[in-house]
């Protein structure tokens, strides 16, 4: 099995998340699922497209609010979150 995954980062403007003095921040979800046969990179890059599309109706904000961000920065992201 492949595993994909596809990070966003969504705006502090939606509203979804607040820094510790309650100002608004951005706030970090991702789609991880596993498939038997590796999609070619067009077919991967249109899956990402294609999150952030749902993503955003699923949401209820513009998709423009809805960054597409690499595993690492998503991982850099919300690792610096924990700590």
């Amino acid at each position: 099995m492949i595993q994909l995954r596809y990070c966003y980062e969504i705006s502090a403007e939606a509203g979804l998340a607040v820094e510790e003095d309650g100002s608004p921040a951005p706030c970090y979800t991702q789609y991880v699922f596993d498939v038997k046969n590796e999609p070619t990179d067009a077919v991967k890059q249109g899956l990402h497209d294609e999150f952030q599309e749902a993503l955003a109706e699923l949401l209820g904000i513009p998709a423009s609010w809805i960054r597409k961000i690499s595993a690492e920065e998503y991982d850099r992201m919300v690792e610096g979150d924990s700590q």
